[in-house]
């Protein structure tokens, strides 16, 4: 699917280039990568299997714990992140986007 395409491009994009929220500095972001027992493209298929729709944007971020911020956009137009533990995968938390 296209849209799937272009999704996994933004995801690279904002690994490659993004910045992680709680993640300053380079060497920040490299840790909390390096630490991540999670890979992106499982914690993505876990965000789609409980959203469903296409991921459209991914980050890295540092909140109670490291987590995968996922952001899917839905069949109905909405976007929704959700957020997947980056040591364990589990989904820790949904929220609609505004």
């Amino acid at each position: 699917m296209r849209t799937r395409e272009l999704g996994f491009i933004l995801l690279v994009a904002v690994l490659a280039g993004g910045s992680a929220a709680g993640a300053g500095k380079p060497e920040e972001k490299i840790a909390m990568a390096k630490g991540a027992k999670v890979g992106l493209s499982a914690a993505v298929a876990k965000a789609t299997a409980k959203v469903a729709g296409d991921p459209v944007e991914v980050e890295l971020a540092r909140k109670k714990k490291v987590v995968w911020e996922i952001e899917v956009l839905t069949p109905e137009g909405k976007l929704v992140e959700v957020d997947v533990a980056a040591d364990t995968g589990e989904v820790v938390d949904t929220e609609p986007q505004k």
